[in-house]
């Protein structure tokens, strides 16, 4: 249990480093977006602000979406283990703003649910 714990508290330090980057990414790429338009709409070609344009787009679409992103980030770049794949497995993006006690009840929760299903799933077949 403090092993779990542990490794919770960990993973919520690195998704929120991830969700920074990630949050400075994405209004920077707003920001420039804006400049460009602001600024040299007369002299850049079409094509090139339509790619501006669907790049501010994605930068917006992962603005909404950051607890996610840096969740998925999280997950392809932290160091593996055997403790943190199991809390990876069973987390949602959103336990980052939840406390770490919670987050770990959560956790056993979703596992025994997962379990419940499967062997409805095996007795089923």
């Amino acid at each position: 249990m403090v092993d779990e714990l542990s490794a919770i508290k960990e993973l919520h330090t690195q998704q929120r480093r991830w969700r920074k980057k990630c949050l400075i990414g994405f209004i920077s790429t707003v920001f420039i977006s804006s400049v460009v338009f602001i600024l040299f709409t007369t002299m850049l070609h079409n094509y090139i602000l339509q790619l501006v344009t669907v790049i501010s787009m994605f930068a917006i679409f992962g603005l909404i979406f950051l607890d996610w992103f840096s969740f998925q980030m999280n997950k392809k770049y932290f160091p593996k283990g055997m403790m943190h794949d199991y809390v990876l497995e069973h987390s949602n993006p959103e336990d980052i703003h939840k406390d770490a006690e919670l987050t770990l009840s959560l956790i056993h929760n979703r596992r025994q649910e997962s379990q419940r299903l499967k062997k409805n799933k095996d007795q089923m077949s």
